[in-house]
């Protein structure tokens, strides 16, 4: 307008910090400004007078997310100002390599443009370290967590398998003392009718000894079933400490390896200690069919 003193334009290319001065062309009457951008889009907007901020009708207007208009500028050539080898002065390319596209500043300031630009490409890029290493970190807690579940999950099977252990040794003691006071019982049977039954006597006692050898083994092998999977578990656990303890010592990559290798064994061992069946017998004697006769009083 007529009344206007001094317009300015301010922009996306400085983070809205500086302004630059428009002149008025003395032949058109408009203001007008040369400037050099990098390729690409640019938002801006123009300030009267030094306070007032307004948007050009005659460029693109697009509303930012608080809802405010600014012009938009899309530069996708630059062309530098020619200077004549026989003066001091500058001059623009002709008129006719001149177009909307093509935006012109005194070339001193592309260094201020190119180090802006190269200064946001460097926060961005530590902006991604940052979450890349915020999300590897992440990793790593999730898999000490994951290993700290599993090692309680391993203590409670090796406290199931001590269980059916000690379950299992006091059968064999039960079995063995309710072996041998059958056995003392058939003997002192035998004695009251030896006379007569002297063959019945061995072979009830074989039946029993014979019984007990086969309830022993079958035990045996029970608890021998639990005494090699209670090492198996030990093991385990030590490993998943270990790897807990190394965790913050060594490159997460590493660590992620380590964890994932052991989680498998881990599943695989706690399932086979859960699976462990309780002992099989019950020290019970009274179901042997012997046959015997009762000695005569």
């Amino acid at each position: 307008g007529a009344n206007l003193k001094k317009v300015e334009v301010v922009g996306s290319w400085s983070k809205f910090k500086t302004r630059h001065d428009l002149t008025v062309n003395s032949k058109t009457g408009l203001w007008e400004i040369i400037m050099e951008l990098p390729r690409g889009e640019h938002i801006l907007k123009f300030v009267l007078d030094g306070n007032t901020w307004k948007c050009s009708q005659d460029m693109q207007i697009r509303h930012d997310s608080n809802g405010n208009e600014n012009n938009v500028l899309m530069v996708e050539q630059v062309v530098r100002c020619q200077r004549n080898p026989s003066t001091t002065e500058m001059q623009r390319p002709g008129q006719s390599e001149l177009h909307p596209e093509k935006v012109f500043i005194p070339m001193t300031e592309s260094i201020d443009i190119a180090k802006d630009m190269v200064s946001r490409l460097e926060a961005e890029q530590k902006l991604a370290q940052e979450k890349l290493q915020q999300a590897q970190l992440q990793l790593v807690d999730t898999l000490k967590g994951e290993l700290q579940q599993a090692v309680k999950t391993l203590d409670k099977g090796k406290k199931h398998v001590s269980e059916l252990t000690e379950r299992g040794t006091l059968g064999i003691t039960a079995i063995r003392e309710a072996g041998q006071a059958k056995v003392g019982q058939i003997r002192a049977h035998m004695a009251a009718i030896r006379s007569i039954l002297d063959q019945k006597e061995q072979t009830a006692i074989s039946a029993v000894e014979e019984n007990l050898a086969k309830r022993l083994q079958k035990l045996n092998g029970e608890i021998g079933q639990y005494n090699t999977i209670s090492p198996e578990l030990q093991k385990l656990v030590d490993e998943a400490n270990q790897a807990i303890r190394k965790g913050g010592h060594i490159a997460s990559d590493q660590f992620v390896t380590m964890a994932q290798e052991l989680l498998p064994k881990i599943e695989k061992a706690s399932g086979t200690a859960a699976a462990c069946p309780p002992p099989s017998d019950d020290a019970s004697f009274e179901d042997l069919q012997l046959n015997l006769q009762q000695p005569q009083a």
